[in-house]
């Protein structure tokens, strides 16, 4: 059963602690659908940058967020905490693995990847303390990224004090 923009919302509202930064990869038709979501529609989170693609300067300036020159660039800021992963299929895979090195909770649009092996890679890279993957299914996904998200940051918290 999919939650209402309203309700995902109020779910959101019991998460305390402060604002989780995204950062979107792609500038495609889902990552302007995913950067509407978070800016407009999300509490606890807030839209960083978006990279990827050659509409990603037009996409940055209709949301007023930055527009890095490259994934890597996005991936090494400080202020985004996760990331949604909206480029062609393809390139899930790679992206999915750099933003895990970088300690990244990561969002992928779906298909996941090209391979069930590709699929089982990522899910691997992602299974660190400071990582966390998940698939859309495109119900409220962007408001369980910043739940997991949160909860994940208080765990690690709480694990390492």
């Amino acid at each position: 059963m999919r939650s209402t923009p309203a309700e995902a919302g109020a779910k959101l509202s019991a998460v305390s602690g402060p604002e989780i930064g995204i950062g979107i990869i792609g500038s495609g038709y889902m990552g302007r659908t995913y950067a509407e979501c978070v800016a407009r529609y999300n509490n606890g989170a807030r839209l960083i940058a978006v990279a990827g693609g050659s509409r990603a300067p037009g996409l940055a300036a209709d949301y007023r967020v930055d527009a890095e020159p490259s994934v890597e660039a996005l991936l090494e800021r400080a202020d985004i905490q996760a990331v949604i992963v909206t480029s062609p299929q393809s390139a899930h895979c790679q992206q999915t693995l750099v933003a895990a090195k970088h300690g990244k909770h990561v969002l992928v649009e779906k298909p996941m990847a090209t391979s069930t092996g590709e699929c089982r890679e990522m899910i691997h890279s992602c299974q660190r303390p400071a990582s966390h993957c998940q698939s859309s299914n495109r119900g409220d996904t962007a408001a369980r990224l910043v739940v997991c998200t949160k909860a994940s940051s208080a765990a690690t918290s709480a694990r390492y004090g």
